[in-house]
């Protein structure tokens, strides 16, 4: 395979896996795919972390892409079967790997990618209840026992600890205002 080409593939693969379902054993409103969920947890990287590598960034735009041919295993599935997901993990870095699509991070940029990936399932299990949807409620509570494990380990960026705890006070996101004054109220200058 040529460079070009395999860049082609890299592309088209990146593209086809950000439409994949996410969480789709779990009732919710509207779709979840991992293009949404990749968008959000690069928000939330830039956003806490403003200045990462590029290898961090790489890391977890990708990280899901072998779901393109290997769907979302559920946690629970995980969970249930450790065998199984053991081997789900290790078809995971395969695909990755063969890819192309696995650059090396240090320990400290790893806990970042767990901690925005974790992160973003719970903002969206947050927003899902938020619209009425309950069915939500455990995977909100998983994902908030993950984010204090981690943090009880040090194994959680303060910065992701420091949003997260300021999300316990708040019931959720209201919309912001469709008026663009009202939604910056730091006004322009």
């Amino acid at each position: 395979m040529t460079e070009i080409e395999k860049r082609v593939f890299q592309i088209k693969t990146a593209r086809e896996a950000s439409t994949t379902r996410r969480c789709h054993i779990l009732p919710h409103h509207g779709d979840h795919t991992i293009g949404q969920h990749t968008y959000g947890a690069v928000t939330l990287l830039l956003i806490l972390m403003p200045h990462p590598s590029m290898a961090l960034v790489r890391a977890l735009m990708f990280h899901d892409t072998a779901e393109r041919w290997l769907g979302d295993m559920p946690a629970t599935a995980k969970a249930a079967f450790p065998g199984l997901g053991a081997i789900y993990e290790e078809a995971e870095r395969a695909v990755l790997k063969k890819l192309d699509m696995v650059p090396p991070l240090t320990p400290v940029e790893e806990e970042w990618l767990k901690a925005v990936d974790t992160l973003d399932l719970y903002l969206w299990a947050r927003e899902q209840m938020r619209m009425g949807n309950q069915e939500l409620t455990d995977l909100r509570d998983k994902c908030s026992e993950a984010i204090v494990g981690r943090r009880l380990n040090g194994k959680l960026p303060p910065e992701v600890w420091e949003y997260f705890q300021w999300t316990l006070g708040h019931d959720g996101f209201r919309r912001n205002s469709d008026v663009f004054d009202e939604a910056l109220p730091l006004g322009l200058d």
